[in-house]
């Protein structure tokens, strides 16, 4: 299951790049599982970090 999560994550750290507000949301909500299970502890913290910086309200 980890490894299946670990394939996505570079799709997410591409979103996160997006200027789409929305789409950075998306981001946040396809952790919120894998953050409840435990799994990609790192990766997750690495993206979370990442979209601290946003300037946009909604994320």
């Amino acid at each position: 299951m980890n490894r299946k999560i670990s394939r996505y994550v570079f799709y997410l750290e591409a979103w996160i790049k997006s200027d789409n507000c929305w789409v950075h949301q998306d981001v946040a909500v396809t952790l919120i599982i894998p953050a409840r299970k435990g799994l990609c502890f790192e990766d997750i913290l690495e993206i979370t970090t990442a979209m601290l910086c946003d300037q946009d309200e909604m994320v």
